[in-house]
């Protein structure tokens, strides 16, 4: 089972191949030099292995420019377009360095300037840096993590983490967990919602004997997350409740274990309008929808769900038989 989706574009490509190039060689330092980041963790404490919630802030010193210019443009697009990486310390030395994803920074107030993006991350490194093979970072201890950035010279705030060991229950979670972990298998199956046969096979494991552990419920919604993707693959926007309300059932169950603001939550709930649509339950979907307007007003989905809300009420008018009231 292996699922992966890239979004199709469409570019005039003389026009903006010449921006990108001209973009790619303006100086990051002065696109950046007066900007800061800043993070902050969901939760200071940590299993071994266990994913981390990060929030990292963008201040930027002046506002995006908007502009007709497609040089400009892409130019000041860059600045939100960060490739990031989280730094583990230990008594002030660097232990291991990280890849952060899924960074898709939005406005989080009026003023242009400031953007956030909420992501999920695993503390994993390389070895060797010449063979794609991973391995978790694991050592219990008191640490501090910074993020920065990969192309420039942005450094966040310190903060204080502990890795707790795993016992018992969440030991047994963690093995199965962290079974592909050479190719960093939850993570892809987190990031990219893809996963292998025998990978998924330990996931699905993990799902029904400790759905509620700090990793079983990070497989719940990973799984469930892939099987709305493969049955899109499948059955595009057919099938009626017959094929759907199983991936419904799947993704309401990922949801009961995630609270608050976590973007996998966000990601679950914007899913689960989905599915309501599709199977004509269009208050079922305006439920979901408020709850993602609600929680995450200025998220990665809930700023897109307004805009949802308002195709399918069009589609909603369209099937509503003759003569039936709103």
């Amino acid at each position: 089972m292996k699922t992966r989706f890239t979004e199709k574009r469409t570019y005039t490509w003389l026009t903006v191949g010449a921006a990108v190039l001209t973009a790619f060689f303006v100086p990051v330092e002065s696109l950046v030099a007066a900007d800061s980041l800043e993070v902050s963790l969901a939760d200071e404490t940590c299993l071994q292995c266990e994913p981390l919630v990060l929030t990292i802030a963008l201040h930027l010193d002046e506002p995006l420019r908007e502009t007709e210019d497609p040089t400009e443009r892409i130019a000041q697009q860059r600045r939100l377009r960060r490739r990031l990486r989280g730094i583990l310390r230990r008594d002030g030395e660097t232990v291991c360095t990280f890849p952060v994803f899924d960074t898709d920074f939005v406005a989080s107030d009026d003023s242009g300037k400031t953007y956030e993006a909420t992501c999920v991350a695993m503390i994993t490194e390389r070895p060797n840096p010449k063979e794609r093979v991973h391995r978790y970072y694991d050592t219990p201890g008191q640490y501090t993590l910074a993020v920065s950035g990969r192309a420039d010279k942005l450094e966040s705030n310190e903060v204080l983490i502990a890795i707790v060991r795993a016992h018992g229950v969440d030991a047994d979670a963690m093995r199965l967990f962290r079974v592909d972990e050479p190719h960093a298998g939850a993570l892809r199956m987190l990031v990219q919602q893809e996963v292998d046969e025998e990978t998924g096979r330990a996931f699905a494991e993990l799902s029904e004997l400790h759905p509620e552990t700090p990793y079983g419920r990070y497989a719940v919604a990973g799984l469930a997350l892939i099987r709305f993707q493969d049955t899109i693959a499948e059955h595009g926007d057919k099938g009626g409740t017959g094929v759907w309300e199983p991936v419904a059932r799947e993704l309401a169950a990922a949801e009961r274990l995630f609270t608050g603001k976590h973007p996998l939550r966000e990601k679950v709930l914007f899913r689960l309008a989905q599915v309501r649509v599709v199977c004509g339950d269009y208050a079922g979907a305006r439920k979901y929808l408020a709850a993602v307007k609600k929680d995450f007003p200025r998220g990665k989905l809930g700023s897109k769900a307004e805009d949802f809300e308002k195709k399918f009420s069009e589609l909603e008018e369209q099937n509503r038989p003759n003569g039936e009231q709103p």
